[in-house]
């Protein structure tokens, strides 16, 4: 192997990571890899490409590649339903709907997600009583957070899936068919942010009285905010601080819709996550 400086590492070229990682994904020759694109690569996937760049590179610059082209395995939810959070219908004019919650994060011995995205497609009820806000994200009390769940249970105990009231189509459509059982919300503890008085973490506000859907996409990093230019995290996305560190093995990520205050109503159209992950 070659005497790789790994000060080098710091000075990896994004672009040449990519046209690398892409290069070796394609000599893949296992079948059900062949079928695959690049950006929906398998464990297994990461896991060959990494023992190649180990033929020739140091560990340190290997995984350096592999994090700067983003070869990273993801797990995700979808839920395309239109579902209507109305604070008519709610106590104290404070309404809160569960409307996607994800598979379980996978075991992989050290977890390190790496990035997360939610794609929402959304509005509110199209007007209001503050002529000054609207269009904008200034005085809108619509909009979306993440929770985290943990399960309650040991892992060598789990409890049997079970159907909770009310939540037989509250999840979504899953990529790995068939679908578990939607769980009970009371097998979990949900892991508070201690920076919200809600102990959720905000992913993104409505636009103030705007009747028709708007797409949002958010993209949360390590320590926060994704770190590259991407067209996310517009006007009214939240931070993400502190979210992906407290991330475990087995946690569930929830899409949670609010609204709030007297005849303020979120319709809800679209709602993805995606979870990026190391191995």
């Amino acid at each position: 192997m070659p005497n790789w400086d790994t000060s080098l590492a710091v000075s990896v070229c994004p672009f040449f990571a990519c046209i690398l990682i892409f290069i070796l994904h394609l000599t893949l020759r296992s079948p059900h890899v062949s079928a695959k694109t690049y950006s929906h690569a398998s464990p297994d996937d990461v896991i060959q490409v990494r023992r190649i760049l180990l033929k020739h590179f140091p560990p340190e610059l290997a995984n350096l590649i592999l994090d700067e082209a983003e070869y990273w395995p993801r797990i995700v939810a979808t839920r395309r339903e239109r579902v209507i959070v109305d604070t008519a219908h709610s106590e104290n004019s404070d309404a809160s709907l569960h409307y996607l919650i994800m598979p379980p994060i996978p075991p992989t011995g050290g977890l390190r997600v790496k990035r997360v995205e939610f794609f929402l497609m959304s509005h509110d009820q199209g007007w209001s009583n503050t002529p000054e806000f609207h269009g904008t994200y200034e005085g809108s009390f619509t909009w979306f957070e993440a929770a985290i769940l943990r399960p309650r249970y040991e892992e060598d105990n789990p409890p049997q899936p079970r159907l909770t009231p009310g939540w037989a189509n509250g999840f979504g459509l899953f990529s790995a068919p068939p679908p578990p059982p939607p769980p009970c919300l009371t097998d979990f503890i949900q892991i508070e942010n201690p920076n919200a008085d809600t102990g959720c973490w905000h992913i993104q506000t409505n636009r103030c009285a705007h009747g028709e859907s708007l797409i949002h996409y958010v993209v949360w990093g390590v320590g926060g905010v994704a770190q590259r230019p991407r067209p996310c995290n517009g006007p009214g996305s939240g931070d993400g601080k502190g979210f992906i560190d407290m991330l475990e093995s087995g946690d569930r990520i929830a899409v949670i819709a609010r609204a709030k205050f007297p005849r303020w109503v979120n319709f809800v159209d679209t709602g993805y996550v995606g979870v990026f992950y190391a191995v």
